[in-house]
């Protein structure tokens, strides 16, 4: 994967038919948000959310591999901001600058 590719793991769409849900992963682009586009899957996302994929721990700094992530619905696509601690010995939040992470990534999608 490149910093910002997107790969579809599992798209269902639920019983009353106008909701899907979406699993996939999205390799962090660095910019903060890195926006996931939903749009083949309807017209906006309700919501979602997102976490570090992997077996490597996460790191520290805006370079390390981050742990902290929020999402945010916008249009037809899902943001995701992702964060790390500051230090070893500050755990103050800033935000990532890793291009490199994968974040696995579940959002709700309204047709």
């Amino acid at each position: 994967m490149a910093a910002g590719d997107v790969t579809i793991k599992h798209g269902e769409t639920l019983e009353s038919g106008n909701v899907s849900i979406v699993i996939g992963d999205v390799q962090l682009d660095g910019s903060n948000p890195t926006p996931v586009y939903l749009g083949s899957y309807g017209k906006y996302v309700i919501g979602g959310l997102a976490f570090l994929a992997g077996s490597t721990l996460p790191g520290v700094g805006a370079g390390g591999r981050p742990p902290f992530f929020v999402t945010n619905p916008n249009g037809d696509k899902l943001d995701i901001y992702a964060a790390a601690p500051t230090s070893g010995a500050d755990a103050t939040p800033i935000a990532s600058t890793n291009n490199t992470a994968i974040a696995t990534f579940v959002a709700l999608v309204r047709h």
